[in-house]
């Protein structure tokens, strides 16, 4: 009988064991071997980075009738999010256009205050122009003429912002009439000096060829003082037959003692007001909602007839508020439709790859080809929710209903909205001029501000309570005038800031932080090139919309001599000035930045720049600096009202022929240190 140990079946057991023992130690020593070489083992890495292993689980291959009915439920559930979508931003498209139909309502009932606005804005560039003349000619020569052409162009400025005010506001006090009238008697006066001062410098040259050259140049300031008087002589006439002068009128016009308040306005219209009307008026209205889906079709349309509808709304909602600011632009500013419409850029809503080929075929036979239809199913999704929030904004930023359930807003409410928030435009504008820091005054501009957000929140349907409500931007406004801050005058030195402020952009009402925060974070996009004359008249792209995404072209390259192509660019500062990348001379840049701010709060807003600036928060106009000057702390003091949550804040800074920096510094009221 053979020994036990040598049976083949023991030394079959024997080898086997020897085998896998074999096998386990190789795989116990070496990974690889474990994880690939077996193909048994994958690694998968979680979202915080670690790396898991588990045993492959081979899953069958679905038939076409699973695959079939998975398609068909999430589509189902993808269409009815974008198809809700669509329902909203169609209602937007709605809203938009009847605001810009109400715009044009307004804009071609033109009366005599607009009119005669126009007539000063054509006054103010009729000075900025002799301007120019006198500052690059030989006019140039005659002693004291830059300072006489430069007294008249802030003259006319100054009164063609504020009859453009007046022309938007239905509350014309007399004061303010009779203030205008006594504006443009001292224009006429400046501009009667200034000519006497040229012509007499001009007789004095010893140079016959020179006094020849000088003397051709001096119609244009002869036909300045003809256009005066025309604007003096129908600005009066209308003033003394539509508000006859009694006793306190004549007290604030010494010369209305003497006119005749009988005497009845001349017969013949005045040519200049007919030309103003005529080139304010708008073309005929277009008919923005051809083209729009019917609410009853959105139900029968499919996801890909659904996400190309999506799309075309997108155009649509962006060529409506490139014109409805257009209109406001031509409104405030009394220029004509066309001239507006070429200021304001028109923005592209980001609206999402093209996906229609894929989105339709929705009945896919195997797993490549759903994972395709499913990803095309998510892009849309988020295409659409891209779409309705910026159609959000948009509405926002124009006015109209908002987007209100079960409410509409007659046409009636809405000119009345918009007149409100022509009139609030005009205050905010009228305070933020900075006239010059006499002993650190402060501009107050919470309780427009107020008015404003209340007018928002309205619009949004959001009103009724809550920091965000109208009621909660005018009870923390009417808190804080009776409450602690509110000081009428503030000194800031420069060594101050640099040593107190510190950086941030964020207002708790527990932070233990006090005194100063200088806003450090922007995003800072430029140069574009400076205008010569009236620069603020002229707008570039982030005063229509802040895109950061968004690449445009700028200022001509002084190497290259091409437009450089800009685009937004992320800058965190130590220092309370603040420097715009690629800094040059005669430029122009726009930096953006959100505050937040835990509730309605009131901040002290400390603004400098070097040179001129312009600062909005929330979209509002709180500050503009005009001219050239150097950089200091405290030039423009505003105390203003934060909403709730992120407040936006956007600045124009203007370069001349130096170093360029600005600054926004801020303070809670209530804290405020001496």
């Amino acid at each position: 009988m053979p020994h036990p140990l040598k049976s083949p079946m023991t030394i079959a057991f024997l080898g086997a064991l020897s085998l896998v023992g074999s096998l386990s130690l190789a795989l116990y020593l070496n990974e690889d071997w474990r994880t690939i070489a077996l193909d048994m083992v994958e690694e998968t890495v979680t979202e915080e980075g670690k790396v898991v292993r588990k045993v492959k689980v081979e899953r069958p291959e679905p038939n076409r009738e699973q695959i079939r009915e998975v398609t068909e439920e999430r589509e189902r559930k993808k269409r009815e999010d974008i198809r809700e979508k669509a329902r909203k931003v169609r209602e937007t498209v709605v809203e938009m256009a009847e605001v810009v139909e109400e715009r044009e309502s307004t804009m071609e009932e033109l009366d005599e205050w607009d009119l005669l606005a126009s007539m000063a804005l054509d006054l103010r560039r009729s000075a900025s122009e002799r301007y120019a003349e006198v500052r690059h000619s030989y006019l140039d020569r005659i002693s004291g003429s830059r300072e006489a052409v430069t007294d008249l162009k802030d003259e006319a400025v100054a009164n063609a912002h504020d009859m453009r005010l007046l022309s938007l506001s239905d509350n014309v006090t007399r004061v303010a009439v009779w203030e205008r009238v006594a504006a443009a008697r001292r224009i006429l006066k400046k501009g009667e000096d200034l000519e006497t001062l040229l012509l007499e410098g001009i007789e004095e040259q010893d140079n016959p060829k020179t006094r020849r050259l000088l003397t051709d140049r001096m119609p244009p300031f002869n036909d300045f003082i003809t256009e005066t008087e025309t604007y003096l002589n129908a600005l009066e006439r209308w003033v003394k037959d539509e508000i006859p002068p009694d006793e306190t009128l004549a007290a604030e016009d010494p010369e209305a003692a003497e006119a005749d308040p009988t005497e009845p306005p001349p017969e013949a219209e005045n040519p200049e007001l007919a030309d103003a009307e005529a080139e304010n008026e708008p073309p005929p209205p277009s008919d923005w909602l051809d083209e729009l889906p019917a609410e009853e079709d959105l139900e029968k349309m499919s996801t890909a007839e659904l996400y190309e509808s999506l799309q075309e709304m997108a155009e649509t909602v962006d060529e409506l508020y490139a014109e409805n600011l257009a209109r406001e632009l031509a409104e405030f500013k009394k220029i004509p439709l066309e001239e507006a419409r070429e200021q304001v850029h028109k923005p592209k809503t980001d609206s999402g790859p093209d996906l229609k080929s894929t989105l339709e075929k929705n009945n896919p036979s195997n797993r490549e080809e759903f994972r395709e239809f499913n990803e095309a199913l998510e892009k849309a999704s988020d295409a659409a929710g891209r779409i309705a929030r910026t159609a959000e904004t948009r509405q926002s930023r124009v006015g109209g209903n908002g987007g209100r359930e079960g409410e509409k807003q007659t046409a009636d409410q809405l000119q009345s909205a918009l007149r409100k928030g022509r009139e609030i435009n005009a205050e905010m504008a009228k305070s933020a001029r900075n006239r010059g820091n006499e002993n650190g005054n402060v501009t107050d501009m919470r309780n427009a501000m107020s008015q404003a957000y209340a007018l928002q929140a309205k619009s949004s349907g959001s009103g009724g309570g809550g920091g965000g409500s109208a009621g909660g931007y005018s009870s923390a406004f009417g808190q804080s005038r009776t409450g602690g801050g509110g000081k009428n005058q503030v000194n800031l030195s420069s060594n101050r800031v640099f040593a107190k402020a510190v950086p941030g952009r964020r207002f708790d009402q527990g932070s233990t932080r006090r005194g100063w925060i200088f806003l450090d974070t922007w995003y800072i996009i430029g140069p574009w090139d400076r205008p010569n004359v009236d620069s603020f008249d002229t707008t570039f792209p982030p005063e229509t919309a802040v895109d950061l995404d968004a690449t445009y072209e700028g200022k001509t390259h002084p190497r290259t001599g091409k437009p450089m192509e800009l685009e937004w660019r992320f800058v965190q500062s130590e220092n309370v000035r603040i420097n715009p990348p690629d800094e040059t001379r005669d430029a122009v840049y726009y930096a953006y930045t959100e505050v937040f701010s835990e509730t309605a709060m009131d901040i002290l807003v400390a603004i400098g720049a070097d040179d001129a600036s312009k600062v909005w928060i929330n979209d509002l106009l709180v500050n503009q600096d005009d001219g050239l000057s150097g950089w200091q702390p405290d030039e423009g003091f505003r105390r203003v009202l934060l909403k709730p949550g992120y407040n936006t804040v956007l600045v124009r800074v203007e370069n001349g022929p130096a170093v360029c920096y600005f600054s926004v510094i801020m303070c809670p009221d209530d804290v405020l240190e001496e």
